[in-house]
């Protein structure tokens, strides 16, 4: 497979397209995450996730 040279990447200019990509960005990240680890695995994941929130919130 060849390199990959350059990339140019279009980022929405509004708001709202801003969001709409952070949903799908999120979406087939927890797609990706689903396929390949167990369940128990991403319950860690979440809870440690949640942990950090809390600790950043409290700060």
């Amino acid at each position: 497979m060849g390199k990959i040279k350059n990339v140019k990447v279009n980022y929405p200019t509004t708001k709202e397209g801003m969001e709409k990509l952070q949903r799908n960005y999120t979406k087939t990240l927890a797609n990706i995450l689903v396929k390949n680890y167990p369940p128990e695995v991403i319950e860690e994941l979440i809870k440690r996730l949640e942990n950090d929130n809390q600790i950043s919130n409290i700060t």
